[in-house]
């Protein structure tokens, strides 16, 4: 990894919100495969912030640690009930 790369990564494990950029690190792709995976809808939903797009932190980890699952309607739903809680 270098030095640039290393320096997102770490960023990016301070962040509870995280970029695209971020997200193509702690996974190992391109910023243009997150886009790609998330139009075809084999990422998790990100948080819109204005014209900011972000993904929360504490989400993609779990996401991650579950094999990187193709999201549902059942898991999306099941995750905003949740967080109301």
């Amino acid at each position: 990894m270098n030095k640039e790369s290393q320096q997102t990564a770490d960023k990016s494990r301070r962040s509870l919100l995280i970029s695209a950029d971020d997200l193509a690190v702690l996974i190992g792709v391109s910023t243009r495969t997150v886009w790609r995976l998330l139009s075809s809808g084999r990422l998790i939903e990100p948080v819109r912030l204005g014209g900011n797009v972000r993904w929360n932190r504490e989400r993609i980890e779990e996401w991650i640690r579950e094999g990187c699952p193709t999201p549902t309607k059942a898991t999306v739903t099941k995750r905003t009930a949740g967080s109301e809680e």
